[in-house]
Parts: structure tokens; sequence; C-alpha cells
């Protein structure tokens, strides 16, 4: 039986699942990505240590994990309602024959640390693929619900070993169809640089120039039915909606931001 699993921003892996294991796994209610409800979102830059990972996030979302080797960024709302996530991680052909089985493959490891050691219920929705090679996984963990985007790659020199980045969304599950698409987003919007990154990470350590994680996070922009907007005179970045948030303003058709009874013209996309 082929079936995906994933751990929440630690690691994920779609392979060979034995039976006892796809047993444990129980299908979801179905989890859309959802529509972006539009009304001009304005975001603020998050840094994790060292500045090796940075995003983009509504106001209230901070940062609640990363680490100084810039593997790991996780956000969060303030009321922990929302979170969205990223990991890249080595597994090596050494680990993997650890004697407590927990690393001797793919599921073992991500049952033991999705369920918390089996204390923890998982289901899954259906898997899909993306245009990118990415899997798409949905989730449920009472009282969560979201998704996880994933791609394991082979790991360098160590033909045994694996390297797997995720990028993973959750919300509380009554707020997943207004709020599930700005926490995946968010997670979509994260950038880290890590000595173990895949071959089409970004280089530079702050900017947002043309890469393939750019690419890919417009892709699941569009489908959420939100872009980036801008300030060209502040530099502050936003989310909009093209199907709510265009009007006709002094300026022409276009995404206009209140300041007390004016309205000011964004550009597209994000500030340089």
């Amino acid at each position: 039986m082929r079936s995906c699993v994933v751990a929440i921003t630690v690691v994920l892996f779609c392979s060979l699942m034995s039976p006892a294991f796809a047993q444990q796994l129980a299908p979801s209610p179905a989890i859309g990505m959802g529509k972006f409800s539009g009304g001009v979102l304005k975001l603020h830059r998050l840094a994790g240590q060292m500045n090796r990972c940075w995003a983009m996030a509504p106001e209230h979302w901070y940062v609640s994990a990363t680490t100084p080797e810039g593997t790991v960024m996780e956000l969060a709302t303030q009321d922990g309602a929302a979170h969205g996530g990223y990991s890249i991680t080595g597994v090596s052909s050494v680990l993997r024959r650890h004697p407590s089985n927990q690393w001797s493959s793919p599921e073992a490891f991500i049952h033991m640390v999705l369920s918390m050691g089996g204390r923890e219920h998982i289901q899954y929705g259906q898997a899909q693929q993306d245009q990118f090679g990415y899997i798409i996984q949905p989730f449920q963990r009472i009282p969560m619900a979201g998704i996880v985007v994933y791609r394991a790659f082979a790991a360098p020199a160590d033909p045994g070993g694996f390297v797997v980045v995720t990028r993973e969304a959750s919300v509380r599950s009554d707020f997943w169809p207004t709020y599930g698409p700005v926490a995946i987003a968010t997670a979509m919007s994260i950038r880290c640089v890590a000595s173990a990154s895949p071959p089409t990470r970004d280089s530079g350590a702050g900017g947002r120039g043309r890469s393939g994680e750019d690419a890919h996070e417009s892709t699941y922009n569009v489908q959420l039915g939100m872009e980036y907007a801008h300030d060209p005179r502040t530099g502050e970045n936003y989310w909009v909606s093209p199907s709510t948030d265009v009007r006709n303003g002094p300026q022409g058709p276009g995404y206009y931001k209140s300041v007390g009874n004016s309205l000011i013209k964004l550009d597209p996309g994000t500030s340089p």
C-alpha cells in the first residue's frame, strides 16, 4: 500500500508503508486550501536567529521557534490559534540503523514524532502533488487542522540517507475555512539559508528576488486568491485579494489602503 505521512516542521516522506503502520492512519474530512477573504492585510517581516530565516506574516504573528543553523523556523499567532513552519532535516544512513528503530525508516520516525510516542491521534486526507514535485498532505490533529507541503531529496554523499524540506500550516479546525489561507501563505513565505539546502533554494539573506521558492510561493498564492502589494512611500507590505480589494481610487483602479480620510495606492509585489 502506498501512502504519505508527515511530521510537522520536522520531516516527512512518501514511500511504501508497512500494513501495520498504514492501519493507524484514518482519512480525515476533506481539508481544502480555501480562499483569502481580502481586506488589505498588513504584514511585517519576521527574522530568526542570525537572520538565517525570515518570513512575511500578519502583525499578530511572532517567531515561536528557530535555529541558528537556519534549519527550522516556526511562527504562530499570539493566541495560538494558527501556526506556520518550515524545516529542512537530514537523516543519515548511520542514524537509520539506530537500535531504537525510531530512525530505521521514514515511517517509523514520522509516526514517533507526529503521535508523540503514540499519545496523539493523527488523521490524513487525500494527498496531492503540485507542479513543483511537492506533496500536499492534509492532516487533522484535534483541535488543529492543516496541510504540510514537502519534498524529499537524496542526501549528499550518503546514498542511504535523505533530506526532507517541509512547510506546515495549521489552524484551529473551526477557523480553517476563513484563516487557513493566511496560515498557508505565511508558511510559504518562509525563507531559510542552511548548509543542507536543496538545489532551488535562495542564496540571499533577506531579499525576495525571483527564485524557485518565490515561484513556488506564487502558485500557492494564486490558488489562495491573494498576492503581495506594497506602499512605495513607506515600504510596508500587504496581502490583497484581486477579487475583492481592487477599487477605483483617486489614481485609477488598483489596490488602496486607507490612511485617515485618504486613500493611498499600493504598488504590486513586495517592497524592494
